[in-house]
C-alpha cells in the first residue's frame, strides 16, 4: 500500500551531537520544509531495518527510484504521487536517464528514432518537461533493464549473473556498467546487444561488500576491483590501456570500491585499506595518497574531494592530498555519499540518524533532518529540491 503524506518540519539546534575536527563554531542549522513524503513499502516491511541503496534519479516530470525487493517507482515530481511501477522484483541502485531530443520524441512503442544524450541533470523547478526517453536500471535478477521513462514498459533486457550497484554511462549509443561478478560491461543502448567486457579475478580472501561503478576519462573508461587494482580500457574495443594496485601494504580488504573520478587533470580513486589516491590517467602513475580507512564514493567540487569514511565522518581534501576538515556524528552511524548542494553544500545521510546539509567551505552544520529512519543512499540534489529515499522505504521531497 503506497501512503502520500505532507508536512512541515523544523529542527531545532543539535548542540552537543555534532563533532568537528576542524576548529570554529558550528552554524546554527534551519528548518527544512518536507514538500511531499510518499511510503514505498507496507507497514509490514517497514518494520524491518532494511538498508535501502538507490539514489532517486530526477527525469523530466518524474522522480524515479528503486527500492529493494519492491521494484522502480516513477513519482510526480510536484505531488508525489505514483505515476508507474516496474521490475517487482526489486532494484538496488540508482537509474540513468537519456532524454530523447525534442524535436525527435519517438511515438509510443517506437524506438528506431531514439535519439540518445548525457546523463539528464535536472529540469527546472517550474514546469518541469514530461518524462520522454530511456531510463536504464539494474534490477536484482541480474538483468540491466531499459524502460520507457513515461510508462515503465521495457524495451529491453541484458542479462548478468550479478548486482549492479551504480547506473550504467552513457556515451556515443553505448552503455558501460559493472556488476559484482568483478566485471565491466559495455551494450548498445539503443537494443542492449553486447560489445565487450572485462573483468579481473576475485581474490580468494575476504573482501568488503561492494564494488566501483564505471568512469569515462577520455576515450578509455576506468573502474575498481575487488582484488585492490584500477584499470583503464578502451572504452570502443574493451582492451586493457594500464591496471594499477591500490593495495599499499596490506593484504587484505584491498578492495577498491569507490568509483573513480576523473578531475582537474587527475584520476581519484581509493582502496578500503589503502586510502584515497591521485593517479596519472595516462598510465596510473600514483602522484599522492591520503591515508583514510575505509573511504567510499569521492565526489569533486572547490578544487577539493569530499568523502566518508566508515569510523571518522564526512572529510575534505584538496586536490593535494591535504586534510582541510572533517566531522562525525555521534551515535548516528555511518556517514554515506555526499552530493553537492545549493550555496556551497553539502547534503549527506547518515545509516542510523538523518540528512545534514553541511557547508563545503569550513564543514559546519547548516540543516538536519530527521525523520526517525536513517539514510544509506546518497540523495539526489536538484537546484533546491532535495529527493532522498530512507532506510525505511519513504521517499521524501524537501526544499533547502
Amino acid at each position: 500500500m503506497i501512503r502520500l503524506l505532507g508536512c512541515v518540519l523544523v529542527v531545532g539546534a543539535l548542540s552537543g551531537c555534532f563533532r568537528q575536527a576542524s576548529t570554529g563554531t558550528l552554524d546554527a542549522p534551519r528548518p527544512l520544509s518536507v514538500r511531499w513524503r510518499a511510503e514505498l513499502r507496507d507497514s509490514l516491511e517497514s518494520r524491518w531495518k532494511p538498508e535501502e541503496a538507490a539514489t532517486p534519479v530526477v527525469a523530466g516530470d518524474l522522480v524515479v527510484v528503486g527500492v529493494r525487493a519492491r521494484g522502480v517507482f516513477a513519482l510526480d515530481r510536484r505531488s508525489g504521487q505514483v505515476r508507474w511501477h516496474a521490475l517487482p522484483a526489486g532494484a538496488d541502485g540508482p537509474a540513468l536517464f537519456v532524454p530523447a531530443l525534442p524535436s525527435q520524441t519517438p511515438a509510443p512503442g517506437d524506438t528506431k528514432r531514439m535519439t540518445w544524450l548525457g546523463r539528464f541533470l535536472g529540469a527546472p523547478a517550474r514546469a518541469p518537461a514530461a518524462a520522454t526517453g530511456t531510463l536504464f536500471v539494474g534490477s536484482n535478477d541480474g538483468g540491466l533493464y531499459a524502460l520507457d521513462a513515461a510508462t515503465g514498459r521495457v524495451r529491453w533486457r541484458f542479462g548478468t549473473k550479478g548486482t549492479m550497484e551504480h547506473a550504467p554511462i552513457h556515451r556515443d549509443g553505448v552503455l558501460y556498467f559493472t556488476t559484482s561478478e568483478n566485471r565491466m560491461y559495455a551494450v548498445t543502448a539503443t537494443e542492449g546487444r553486447w560489445k565487450w567486457q572485462y573483468e579481473r579475478e576475485s581474490p580468494e580472501h575476504f573482501t568488503i561488500r561492494g564494488f566501483a561503478g564505471p568512469a569515462l576519462v577520455d576515450r578509455n573508461v576506468c573502474t575498481g576491483f575487488s582484488d585492490g587494482y584500477v584499470a583503464c580500457v578502451a572504452a570502443d574495443s574493451g582492451e586493457v590501456q594500464w591496471a594499477r594496485s591500490l593495495a599499499a601494504v596490506s593484504d587484505q580488504f584491498v578492495d577498491v570500491d569507490s568509483t573513480p573520478v576523473f578531475h582537474d587533470g587527475l584520476l581519484f580513486a581509493a582502496s578500503y585499506s589503502g586510502g584515497v589516491y591521485a593517479l596519472g590517467p595516462k598510465d596510473g602513475a600514483v602522484v599522492w595518497r591520503f591515508q583514510a580507512e575505509g573511504a567510499g564514493e569521492l565526489v569533486p567540487a572547490d578544487d577539493r574531494l569530499y568523502f566518508s569514511t566508515g569510523g571518522q565522518g564526512l572529510h575534505a581534501i584538496d586536490l593535494k592530498g591535504r586534510l582541510a576538515w572533517r566531522q562525525a556524528v555521534e551515535t548516528a552511524g555511518s556517514f554515506g555519499t555526499p552530493a553537492l548542494g545549493p550555496e556551497s553544500s553539502l547534503v549527506v545521510g547518515s545509516s542510523d540518524g538523518g540528512l545534514y546539509v553541511i557547508a563545503r567551505d569550513t564543514g559546519h552544520l547548516r540543516a538536519f533532518f530527521a525523520p526517525g529512519r536513517g539514510f544509506s543512499a546518497p540523495p539526489e540534489v536538484d537546484g533546491h529540491d532535495v529527493y532522498a529515499l530512507s532506510n525505511g522505504g519513504s521517499l521524501y521531497a524537501l526544499e533547502l
